[in-house]
């Protein structure tokens, strides 16, 4: 009995290490994202998906030869967004928006 107890603690012992190692490398910044190279779009908001585990925001936006093309930036959790006040219905499609990012 001592065995197996041991054996299953030592089991989920790396089962959490491996785990936990997976989580902070999803979120790791310099893994998705350049931070010497900043961004920035000007455009129309088409469109808010607020899902888990990121929202996204789709913007219509005009490129250097006149046309438009539909970009979709991610954005943080609902939950995180909700906590600093922001809301689904706070932005509108037709919203002329400005994303800064990476």
């Amino acid at each position: 009995m001592q065995t197996k107890l041991k054996l299953a603690a030592l089991g989920l012992g790396i089962v959490l290490m491996t785990t936990a190692a997976a989580l902070s490398a999803h979120h790791a910044f310099a893994a998705e994202f350049d931070a010497n190279k900043p961004v920035k779009f000007k455009g129309t908001l088409t469109k808010i998906e607020w899902t888990n585990p990121h929202t996204w925001i789709h913007v219509d936006v005009k490129m250097p030869d006149g046309t438009i093309e539909n970009w979709a930036f991610e954005g943080g959790t609902p939950n995180n967004l909700l906590r600093r006040g922001f809301t689904r219905t706070m932005l509108q499609p037709g919203t002329e928006v400005v994303v800064d990012g990476y």
